[in-house]
């Protein structure tokens, strides 16, 4: 499902392309109207995510694209 400013833009789930690999892909893009100036540590926010995969035994990626200058 896609979201934009809190409200709902798309009625059902978007389907992705088959592949190999099985699993749920989050992208998290801040609204600065809603949440304001927001300033993550990309660093340490990737290591958090990795504590968190070795204790639940999930793969999580983190993919920092404001290095790239992407949203």
């Amino acid at each position: 499902m896609t979201f934009r400013s809190g409200e709902r833009e798309t009625s059902k789930v978007l389907q992705a392309q088959p592949r190999d690999k099985h699993g749920t892909m989050v992208k998290f893009v801040p609204d600065a109207l809603i949440l304001g100036a927001v300033a993550f540590d990309g660093p340490r926010l990737a290591t958090r995510l990795q504590e968190l995969a070795r204790q639940y035994g999930v793969t999580i990626g983190f993919d920092d694209r404001r290095r790239r200058g992407q949203p």
